[in-house]
């Protein structure tokens, strides 16, 4: 932290540095937050699962498709009711069966068809994947791939394995699982869900160029589908959509992320984070420097997402553009506002509001100062020493606030200031002071007894006025 120290008829100390740390800027945006709905299952439904659930239906029976998806949940141990299933009960360690010839032994027994056990096999590699064991679960899968299984296990398998290696990072492995898959099974209705997948895995990678075109078939293969599923499809060239945009966007082509986004963003579909994709469009209108298209969005958002987690880092940009193009008045206006609020949702992050709170006074009340604009500066940097009681931050601020009262001829508040800074710093009574708030209390004991020196200058002069001015009538007299 540099703070520049002068005499009071010296140019105006530069204010003090930016306090808060940069973490996102439109050429250097943050990793996007909420977008990879299908992986993380939030808000695209994820087809696999669905048929899976369907293959339940078909081998175990309609019973245990009824039953939910509860991945904490144990395996019964029996079977459910089948018309090819022995009424006796099975053995009480029927929970993991591998091994060809332990399956043929139990298939043999007349406990499970063959069908059952495959299936039951598979349920529970799945399982230990949706519990976040895939160590458990690759063993599993493996074997049901090198065993003479029915078809519906075998895709089910080979999708599964592939996402158990995506699981476990495994990158490479898991893209070439899902080739296979596609090179195999060119015709299964779960391809546009697994090529979305692959490319997601090559934009983690930084193969973007490979993952638009992956997410360019995605749309392809999903319209050339049948009308069955037309609802899943819509939201999967959706998806693609989406993530096209955000490919675009971690490229730092931001025209064409502008583009795709402002096209998503006129889609009146609930599945779509529509705050975080306006948040990148304003981002990407920044980059391009289209301030007019940038502040007209920002208004926009602002009126639809105010208390959303993305609304600070909106006002201050917004504010920013104001002040580049002029208009002072209405760029101070949002920065109040933004002081002045409180967050209202339990859902908002304090951590992200408050560092924008800081940043955006912080920056816009330094170039105030450099401007000249004192009052406005002043007016900023006080509603910013109310937002943090700790030392590091308010001292610092305090001192700024004495310079701009000395900047606007109130050399008294500004020693009040001063004075406060040095009777905090007494009061911590610690021996190894942070080393900058040393320097800020340093500073801040030679601006006062320059103040009290020159303040006690000017009254020597105003008492030496009359007698100078005596004995300059006395020596023109005649």
């Amino acid at each position: 932290m540099v703070i520049a120290m002068g005499a009071v008829s010296a140019r105006p100390a530069t204010p003090v540095a930016d306090f808060s740390t940069v973490t996102a800027s439109p050429t250097n945006p943050p990793p996007p937050v909420g977008l990879e709905l299908v992986v993380t299952n939030r808000q695209l439904p994820v087809l696999t699962q669905k048929l899976l659930t369907d293959l339940d239906a078909l081998l175990l029976g309609p019973e245990a498709a009824s039953q939910p998806a509860d991945p904490h949940s144990r395996i019964p141990e029996a079977p459910p009711p089948s018309p090819v299933a022995h009424e006796k009960p099975p053995p009480e360690n029927t929970r993991s069966v591998q091994g060809t010839n332990e399956t043929a032994k139990i298939i043999e027994s007349g406990l499970f068809t063959e069908a059952q056990l495959y299936a039951r096999k598979l349920t529970e590699a799945r399982r230990f994947r949706l519990e976040n064991q895939p160590s458990s679960a690759s063993p599993i899968l493996l074997s049901l791939i090198q065993e003479p299984v029915p078809d519906p296990i075998a895709r089910a398998s080979l999708l599964e394995l592939a996402l158990v290696a995506q699981q476990e990072d495994q990158l490479l492995r898991a893209l070439t699982l899902f080739s296979s898959f596609i090179e195999k099974y060119p015709d299964d209705i779960r391809v546009p869900e697994v090529l979305l997948r692959q490319g997601l895995i090559y934009r983690r990678m930084g193969a973007h160029q490979s993952a638009l075109n992956k997410f360019y078939t995605v749309m392809t293969r999903a319209l050339n589908m049948g009308a069955e599923r037309l609802d899943y499809y819509q939201r999967l060239v959706l998806q693609a959509q989406v993530e096209i945009a955000e490919t675009h966007y971690a490229q730092e082509n931001y025209r064409e992320s502008a583009d795709f986004l402002a096209r998503l963003l006129k889609l009146d579909d609930p599945g779509l984070h529509r705050s975080s994709l306006h948040l990148k469009l304003i981002r990407s209108l920044v980059a391009q420097s289209k301030t007019a298209e940038m502040i007209a969005s920002a208004r926009d958002f602002l009126v639809r997402y105010e208390k959303s987690n993305e609304a600070p880092e909106v006002r201050f940009l917004l504010a920013k553009a104001l002040k580049q193009t002029g208009q002072t008045q209405e760029a101070l206006h949002q920065v109040l506002l933004l002081l002045e609020s409180q967050r209202q949702s339990t859902g908002q992050s304090a951590e992200i509001w408050i560092h924008w709170q800081q940043r955006t006074g912080n920056e816009i009340a330094n170039e105030l100062y450099k401007e000249g604009d004192f009052m406005n500066a002043l007016l900023i940097y006080e509603h910013l020493a109310k937002l943090n009681q700790t030392p590091g931050w308010q001292l610092p601020l305090l001192y700024q606030i004495g310079l701009v009262y000395e900047r606007l001829n109130q050399p008294q508040k500004a020693a009040q200031m001063y004075t406060q800074i040095i009777d905090r710093e007494a009061a911590s009574g610690t021996n190894a002071p942070n080393p900058s708030l040393r320097t800020v209390h340093e500073m801040a004991q030679w601006r006062k007894n320059f103040l009290a020196w020159h303040i006690q200058a000017e009254q020597n002069s105003r008492d030496l006025a009359p007698w100078v001015s005596s004995g300059t009538d006395a020596a023109a007299a005649p």
